[in-house]
């Protein structure tokens, strides 16, 4: 054939053909006739979808072809250079470096090569075949690789020309044989890899092929750890992958909580590893992450301000204790555990009001803050000051020093309140001078009748309140129990004054369940449920 065509009637025609298959693998696509020429595509009788798996070559052959399907010979040296586009993979828009197992390959990809040599690329998903790279006959062989397992890719040969064979047949690639472990860890914290002690995160396993293509198949699959021993398992259905096997198919999401708290640069962190029951070369582990603590954020006292003097001259007067309530006010405050579950989570912080003798420092009394202590603010009148005084002093004194501070618990930690300048003497809050002029002056508003409030919080670990009242003087019993009636604890049994009061339990030495606690007063008896969860 004479070399003197035009070479703007010319495009690259592909000729599909497997490097492995037969004709009948082969598809076409079948145009109307125009007035151009160019680069066309083999035809074959039937159009069928290639099956690979994600590495696996696919081979074409690009013919050159004039206006009337005549193969163009000589091309190398007259033709023009061919644009080679992928369609529908995303391999090359993969930004992940991670390699498992000492493979080098270890993030998707996708390239065309000529004779083994990869093509020059002219964008992120277009290589450039020169017409050098055509035969004497008017032919290039070319291959690709795609590494991501994705189905219905093509390749299209620019510049496009409508009657010619110018796509590829859908080229579908599958996940090969697992070969690692995607552990991935869902933190607490935005910015690194961090979680909160005694609070549930989430684990994501997803075994792939050595291109990072999720496996469906399934994996007998064991978990362990850095320090395996560190986990709660108290809780169903926490932690559980620590007991033994279970199979992961696909992207698995699981639920774990650390007891141990392990933050940098005091502690080395935790990490959490999974492996193939029956192959333990196959395995992944989670990024290092730390157990982070999550004790309620540190706060002031603000109201009466240090070294009050107080007189009391009416039961009926009302004085509000306050303190500031941060924002938040715990660091386990709007966390998503899960990245399947759009639901976040925040810790519910209590406040316990103290008014201690300033001297010993040990007789005192703990009274939950308004709103079932919630509220950063506790209302007292002067006759109830005036029973707590006395309670404190073991009598009627006339004038008593004593210091008031608070404590924030969030059912697992509590912080202290911080008296104004962090006084280096480390007193435990304001000082407090109380004058007592009312004598024999029962509290205003003293209950009506008997009563036992529902503790708070409820389930609680390990610490909670609970309030009760007497309608007037007399000796009052508050016990725990557990289910079979066996005595637990004795919170309270001494004489006591008409009035509303607030005893904390703390059940850090006992296991989780349910207990029993009974108010016996005056013949009478009250009984409630609680619940104990570590």
């Amino acid at each position: 054939m004479k070399h003197g065509f035009r070479l703007s009637i010319f495009a690259i025609v592909l000729l599909a053909s497997l490097a492995v298959a037969s004709a009948q693998q082969q598809g076409t696509l079948r145009l109307a006739a125009s007035a151009k020429g160019g680069i066309e595509f083999a035809r074959a009788n039937a159009i069928l979808d290639i099956d690979k798996l994600a590495g696996e070559e696919v081979c074409f052959t690009l013919t050159a072809k004039d206006k009337n399907g005549n193969v163009i010979r000589s091309w190398n040296t007259s033709g023009n250079p061919t644009i080679l586009k992928l369609n529908n993979s995303t391999a090359n828009s993969d930004t992940s470096t991670r390699t498992w197992n000492s493979d080098p390959l270890g993030y998707s990809f996708a390239t065309i090569t000529h004779n083994g040599v990869p093509l020059t690329q002219s964008g992120p998903h277009e290589w450039s075949v020169p017409a050098t790279e055509f035969d004497s006959v008017g032919q290039c062989r070319i291959c690709l690789t795609d590494t991501k397992a994705e189905r219905g890719v093509q390749i299209e040969v620019n510049p496009t020309v409508p009657y010619l064979n110018q796509l590829t047949e859908l080229m579908n690639f599958g996940a090969g044989g697992t070969t690692n472990y995607l552990v991935e860890l869902t933190s607490h914290v935005a910015g690194k890899p961090a979680v909160y002690q005694m609070r549930p995160y989430e684990i994501v396993v997803t075994p792939r092929d050595r291109f990072l293509n999720a496996n469906t198949e399934a994996m007998e699959s064991r978990f362990s750890a850095r320090w395996p021993g560190e986990f709660d398992k108290s809780i169903p259905n926490l932690s559980d992958i620590f007991s033994g096997s279970v199979f992961i198919t696909g992207p698995t999401n699981y639920f774990a909580a650390s007891r141990i708290i392990r933050e940098i640069p005091a502690d080395a962190p935790q990490y959490i590893i999974v492996y193939k029951v029956s192959d333990q070369t196959i395995n992944g582990r989670s990024d290092d992450f730390e157990v982070l603590g999550h004790a309620p954020n540190p706060f002031t006292l603000l109201q009466p301000p240090d070294h009050y003097f107080l007189s009391l001259d009416s039961s009926s007067k009302r004085l509000d204790f306050t303190w500031e309530k941060p924002i938040p006010a715990d660091p386990y405050t709007d966390i998503q555990p899960s990245r399947f579950d759009v639901r976040k989570y925040s810790d519910v912080v209590t406040y316990t009001w103290n008014l201690v003798d300033s001297i010993s420092l040990t007789r005192a009394e703990r009274i939950a803050s308004n709103n079932s202590g919630l509220d950063p603010k506790l209302t007292l009148t002067y006759g109830q000051i005036q029973t707590l005084v006395r309670r404190i002093a073991g009598g009627a004194p006339r004038i008593y020093s004593l210091a008031w501070f608070v404590e924030a618990s969030d059912g697992l930690s509590t912080t202290l309140s911080s008296p104004p300048n962090k006084d280096p003497s480390q007193r435990p809050g304001f000082y407090l001078t109380i004058e007592d002029f009312l004598v024999g002056v029962q509290p205003v508003g003293a209950p009506a009748r008997l009563s036992l409030g529902q503790n708070y919080p409820n389930p609680f670990n390990p610490s909670t309140s609970i309030r009760f009242s007497v309608p007037n003087d007399g000796r009052v019993t508050l016990r725990v129990f557990d289910l079979l009636g066996a005595p637990v604890r004795t919170l309270v049994d001494e004489q006591t004054e008409a009035g509303e009061y607030n005893v904390s339990f703390n059940a850090a030495a006992l296991p989780s369940g349910t207990y029993i606690y009974k108010l016996q007063f005056d013949g009478k008896t009250i009984t409630r449920r609680m619940t104990l969860m570590k």
